[in-house]
């Protein structure tokens, strides 16, 4: 009795630790180098930052032909139980950019769509989507900026934590990492000239 007893609690606690690691959706690892690392449910990874207070490490200055700027070292990547959500955060001269994907065929948004991020403080910061094009490769773009009338938001989403993101049927919650990375990323990008 005591053997089957023993059996049940290690199937249970590894059935247990099986589905909170399902759950998660990523896990934290070493490098051979010793760099620490999170690997994502679809098998790609990002280092993951310890010190968020160093702007350096958390954003680097781009080029390409038409624009010069900056933006996060890697996406911010969220999971729920069907997709996932990568975020980049860039900046040029005039506008600051919330450049969101979520994966999967056919996800769509348009002008009528709106991002809803809550904060943990409970409150509520609602962005239309950017465009006046649909799309339906999941792209969901938020221009921040004077220009936009909308410099306030980028205070409040520098200074709060995102508790989770909506985008239409798409639901995100955000863990602590990715919440710290994401106010220090774009706090870092308002103070960057």
């Amino acid at each position: 009795m005591l053997l089957i007893t023993m059996k049940n609690r290690t199937l249970t606690l590894l059935l247990v630790l099986f589905y909170s690691f399902q759950l998660t959706a990523q896990t934290k690892a070493t490098t051979e180098e010793g760099k620490a690392i999170i690997i994502y449910e679809d098998g790609t990874w990002s280092e993951e930052i310890t010190d968020f207070t160093d702007c350096e490490k958390l954003i680097k200055k781009v080029t390409t032909n038409k624009t010069e700027g900056l933006m996060t070292v890697s996406p911010i990547r969220l999971n729920n139980k069907k997709n996932s959500l990568s975020i980049q955060l860039i900046k040029n001269e005039n506008v600051t950019v919330i450049d969101m994907k979520v994966d999967g065929d056919n996800v769509c948004f348009g002008p009528k769509d709106i991002a809803i991020f809550t904060m943990s403080n409970g409150a509520e910061i609602k962005l239309p989507y950017s465009s006046s094009i649909a799309t339906c490769k999941g792209d969901f773009s938020l221009f921040l900026g004077k220009a936009f009338k909308n410099l306030d938001v980028i205070e409040d989403l520098s200074v709060n934590k995102i508790k989770s993101i909506g985008l239409k049927t798409h639901h995100f919650n955000v863990n602590e990492y990715e919440a710290n990375l994401f106010k220090m990323s774009l706090n870092c990008l308002k103070h960057s000239k």
